[in-house]
């Protein structure tokens, strides 16, 4: 098998040692990729009852029930906050107001009625942090922290209203990193959400303009390699100091008792230490098998970002309970004028049917059988997916 060099550190004069699990057999790949994770997610379990909801339905407790009563029971509450990297501040007052990087008017008082109406609507709440991304007009208050090239220039992790995010180390004993687990750690003991959202979890954004080789994880891009440039390739930052920052979180959401929510993870240890996932990319039975393979067993909540540009909320809603259906996941309704009409309950996937489709197209599940037929070409993703089904498991028959 091949290994593709860029995704590890190459420090010149280190010696790493790699330990792979090698099974003997063969499998189409969808079944072996699932076969690969089994060992590592036969014990994820969970039961959302619901799907996600945006943070807009959190001004009264009456427009919370009203979600409720839609089909939404989690809320990723985002937009709240003055800028990345700067989130509950220990010195700053509850009712001092700010403009958020949504462009809303908040203050920290804002923020606990919205939790609190949640909570009294029987909804559950969390909070929105950005893992290592700092906003560009304060990453001089990080700067020791702030990741950058061998040419000494920085990069851009994401953008809010426009503000660009700055990639910083999460090293817990860092400047920013220990900033970020103390806001955190303030945040749950004074606003008492039922846990964090956590955006860009454990990786780059791929999308941006400046994705490089990050394997080291150590405040620089990786060394040069023969004909590869150090900007050349995005890769998971889950190693070293990135690894450490997650396990110095997980002891801080270990002491509140609260939960996390992690938005596209790559890598295991980020889906082993997550309660639930979230996938925001436009969807493929592709991109559909790697989150739903990866979570397998934990509830994951969808929402397809193709042409969203073009759709109304109702085909929005309409879609994504549509591929919700298909892969027994939760939708994200953004619009609430939308009720949930994908089933609730979360059945692991347990076998792909080989085909000759190029794509995974027929997925057996503990409740039935999802049938996809796809084609890249459509302006909604019942386009795309048109003539897919699932077809439930006969009521005392056997998967």
């Amino acid at each position: 098998f091949k290994v593709e060099n860029w995704l590890w550190p190459r420090k010149q004069g280190q010696t790493y040692r790699w330990t792979f699990e090698v099974t003997a057999g063969y499998e189409p790949y969808p079944n072996a990729f699932l076969r690969a994770l089994e060992p590592h997610t036969r014990e994820f379990s969970g039961d959302a009852g619901g799907g996600l909801g945006s943070r807009t339905i959190l001004d009264s407790v009456e427009a919370a029930q009203d979600a409720y009563r839609r089909g939404v029971r989690v809320v990723w509450l985002h937009g709240w906050y003055y800028r990345n990297g700067l989130y509950f501040q220990a010195d700053q007052p509850m009712d001092e107001q700010y403009t958020s990087t949504l462009g809303q008017t908040y203050s920290y008082n804002r923020l606990k009625r919205q939790v609190e109406n949640a909570h009294a609507a029987g909804l559950e709440v969390y909070v929105y942090f950005q893992f290592a991304g700092v906003s560009q007009d304060v990453m001089d208050r990080f700067e020791p922290s702030i990741a950058r090239n061998p040419s000494g220039d920085h990069y851009v992790a994401g953008r809010d209203l426009g503000i660009s995010n700055i990639w910083a180390n999460p090293d817990p004993d860092g400047v920013y990193g220990q900033s970020f687990l103390d806001q955190i750690d303030r945040l749950l003991g004074v606003i008492d959400p039922d846990g964090i959202a956590l955006d860009r979890s454990d990786r780059l954004d791929f999308t941006y303009d400046t994705g490089y080789d990050y394997g080291g994880f150590d405040g620089s891009a990786s060394p040069e390699m023969p004909g590869i440039q150090p900007t050349s390739h995005p890769a998971s930052s889950m190693t070293k100091q990135g690894l450490r920052a997650m396990r110095a979180l997980d002891e801080v959401l270990v002491r509140h008792d609260a939960e996390i929510l992690m938005n596209v993870p790559i890598v295991l240890p980020a889906y082993q230490m997550s309660d639930g996932v979230v996938i925001d990319q436009p969807m493929t039975p592709w991109s559909l098998l790697f989150m739903r393979g990866s979570s397998n067993g934990k509830p994951l909540y969808l929402i397809d970002t193709t042409n969203t540009d073009q759709l109304d909320a109702d085909e929005k809603c309409a879609d994504n309970n549509f591929l919700a259906t298909l892969s027994r996941s939760y939708p994200w309704l953004q619009s609430y004028d939308c009720e949930l009409t994908a089933p609730v309950g979360n059945p692991r996937l347990q076998y792909i049917v080989p085909t000759d489709s190029g794509y995974p197209e027929v997925w057996l599940f503990e409740d039935g059988t999802s049938v996809m037929r796809y084609t890249p070409e459509g302006l909604t993703a019942r386009d795309r997916f048109a003539g897919s089904t699932f077809i439930p498991l006969e009521e005392g028959s056997e998967s």
